[in-house]
């Protein structure tokens, strides 16, 4: 089991949006929560072994009208409880940039960590 938290979450679009397993659900932060720095928690019931990560933004098609573009960091509690970084400053995008697979070292991490450094358009 895997329990996401995030910080100022849209009500109808939260964290649960997360992990799904359906890329066409949404998370969604709220009041315009993107204006400083973000971050969603993935924490699981207990640790495991991982090797690879994978991040999806919504995906508009081949024309986004807004433009926006994202950048993020993803982060890996390790068994001595400090975050390792798997990701750092990757930018994404809403049509060819939306989804990224990150693959590294097999480690045991207990959670991860996605902070959201921006969202501009």
């Amino acid at each position: 089991m895997i329990t996401a938290t995030g910080g100022n979450e849209h009500p109808t679009e939260g964290s649960a949006n997360l992990v799904d397993g359906n890329t066409g659900t949404l998370y969604k932060f709220y009041n315009a929560a993107m204006s400083s720095e973000q971050s969603i928690t993935l924490t699981y019931e207990q640790a495991r072994s991982m090797d690879a990560v994978a991040i999806a933004f919504e995906n508009v098609g081949a024309s986004d009208s807004i433009g926006f573009a994202f950048s993020y960091s993803i982060l890996a509690r390790n068994g001595d409880g400090a975050y390792d970084t798997i990701v750092d400053h990757a930018t994404a995008n809403r049509t060819d940039n939306c989804a990224q697979q990150y693959k590294f070292l097999e480690k045991t991490y207990s959670e991860v960590k996605i902070v959201m450094h921006s969202c501009t358009n």
